[in-house]
């Protein structure tokens, strides 16, 4: 299918196209900044450029299958002033109107549209269960929704599918990366009384409901994109207290949250307990179903003041000549900063493998360093990865994996590294830390791009 999908740049939007183009779908994304969007989602993607105001690019829309439209500004990224509260409405309603109103005129035969949502449509609702039939809240988010959702008028022989979304659960982005380091440093409690209802999903199986909707005809109209089995604030923080190994603080009270959020603490203390009943009656199947399973699966590599780092590369050449170039260890000195005076000192084995050895040294922050690091695991073509031994870090585990894509290469660095001396480095250090890792990641992926690009 050929599937253009809008707030691609976002954490739904870019886990979604990465999902859809390794299953071998052509996707196409809108965005307001190409240059910014090309980095921040790899991949084979043909991009068009629209702020949501002027005319539509019609041609986005040539021969397009689907649609997914994710696009709008983030909900409790800012405090809630007038003029945001009027973005708000302006980047869900207007380009909803829009959109839709560019698919009636260029693209009338569309099959498949699917729209977003948001669980503030039901506002604050105590403990009952709320299906989809239920009447929006008269409030801000609730008038809000129902507007969102009435802006995707299109013509009926287009199979509309509507997500009402609860809180997304994943690495890096929303609610989970901003109470994390409260687990971290054990400060985190709940909010007022921690009775109210939050209903919630794992990214992974967010982005499954989508494909499973671009793909069965089955679903059609409005569905809860929720795990079946919400939980209290309580339960949550309790949840999540657990698997970082870490006691719960006393609770944040409500005036607390007011003063420091303004009225988009209102949305921080609904209790909104979604029915999964018509998205399982579908067929759908999740994954993580429960909220330990989902912080289970995300809080691994935070344990004991661990970090994490993510990044996707694409590049236009095949998998095996991109394997190639990192199975020469000498490859290392030519992706690496000049700034670190990084050199390969000796590899234990005549070529790398697994059990390899590889000693280096460097500097960080004018300190030198020698580095040992071991090769855990050698899956040529497809996958490797390393372990520290000796060096500056309490631990260091770098994975690099290699998928076919779009007639190129996506390659995938997953780091986890931790520094010594606990609390203090963190507290200390870990800032400054995680911006080198940034800056070395970011200068590699330049220098990668241009190299095997010209390959």
């Amino acid at each position: 299918m050929r599937i253009l999908i809008t707030g691609i740049t976002g954490m739904i939007g870019s886990e979604l196209a990465n999902e859809l183009l390794l299953a071998g779908h052509s996707v196409l994304g809108l965005s307001r900044n190409i240059s910014s969007a090309k980095i921040r989602v790899q991949g084979p993607i043909e991009w068009f450029e629209w702020d949501g105001k002027s005319n539509f690019p019609a041609a986005a829309l040539d021969d397009v299958d689907a649609v997914v439209h994710l696009a709008g500004e983030g909900v409790v990224s800012k405090r809630w002033t007038n003029s945001f509260k009027d973005k708000m409405r302006s980047s869900r309603i207007d380009y909803g109107r829009k959109l839709c109103g560019a698919i009636k005129e260029h693209r009338p035969s569309l099959k498949t549209f699917i729209g977003g949502s948001a669980l503030g449509y039901y506002g604050d609702s105590g403990d009952e269960l709320l299906a989809e039939d239920r009447k929006p809240a008269d409030d801000f988010m609730g008038t809000l929704c129902k507007d969102w959702e009435g802006s995707y008028q299109l013509p009926q022989n287009i199979r509309k599918v509507i997500f009402r979304i609860s809180v997304v659960l994943g690495h890096g982005h929303g609610f989970f990366q901003r109470v994390l380091p409260l687990f971290q440093y054990g400060v985190a409690g709940n909010l007022s009384s921690g009775k109210q209802w939050m209903s919630w999903i794992h990214i992974h199986d967010l982005v499954c409901l989508i494909q499973a909707a671009l793909e069965e005809e089955q679903y059609s109209g409005v569905y809860n994109a929720s795990a079946p089995e919400p939980v209290t604030n309580a339960e949550l923080t309790k949840a999540f207290a657990t698997e970082m190994r870490r006691f719960v603080m006393p609770m944040a009270p409500k005036a607390a949250l007011q003063l420091a959020l303004g009225e988009v603490s209102a949305v921080m203390l609904q209790s909104a307990r979604l029915d999964a009943s018509r998205v399982l009656g579908a067929g759908f199947r999740f994954n993580h179903s429960t909220v330990g399973s989902a912080l289970a699966d995300l809080c691994t590599d935070y344990k004991n003041m661990g970090r994490r780092f993510h990044l996707r590369q694409w590049v236009p050449l095949n998998k095996a000549d991109t394997f190639a170039f990192f199975s020469d260890h000498m490859n290392l000195e030519v992706i690496t900063p000049p700034k670190l005076k990084f050199k390969v000192l000796g590899l234990s084995t005549d070529q790398v493998e697994a059990g390899s050895l590889i000693d280096y040294r460097l500097q960080l922050s004018g300190i030198p360093f020698k580095w040992q690091t071991k090769i855990d695991t050698w899956n040529p073509d497809d996958s490797f990865s390393d372990t520290q031994l000796k060096g500056p870090y309490a631990l260091w585990h770098h994975t690099h994996s290699f998928e076919e894509m779009g007639g190129g290469t996506m390659m995938t660095d997953l780091v986890r590294y931790r520094l010594p001396m606990g609390y203090i480095g963190r507290l200390c250090g870990g800032w400054y830390v995680d911006s080198n890792v940034r800056s070395i990641f970011n200068y590699r992926f330049r220098n990668l791009e241009k190299i095997l690009s010209a390959s």
